[in-house]
């Protein structure tokens, strides 16, 4: 499922010219649009939680399919498939 933006919580990053969610979106889904975010073709997202780590108003939110559990930093699925945590920069 993909990231929902908290429109009460999320500035825009106004001051940045590519905002922290844009910039480390592995698949470059992520758009700013008069100081609110967006999601181009959210079927394509994967989950990774990128954008929810490196938002600094802390304004994303995975809402995870039930067979999908977050486990010490990981998506754990439930056919076993572990997707590890990025990394902070």
């Amino acid at each position: 499922m993909p990231p929902r933006f908290s429109k009460e919580r999320c500035n825009g990053c106004p001051k940045a010219k590519v905002a922290p969610c844009e910039a480390i979106c592995p698949l470059n889904l992520l758009y700013r649009d008069k100081g609110e975010v967006f999601i181009y073709h959210e079927a394509f997202c994967y989950d990774c939680a990128a954008c929810v780590k490196k938002c600094p108003q802390k304004a994303i939110s995975l809402a995870l399919h039930p067979s999908v559990a977050l486990v010490k930093g990981e998506l754990i699925y439930d056919n076993g498939f572990k997707f590890k945590d990025l990394e902070e920069e």
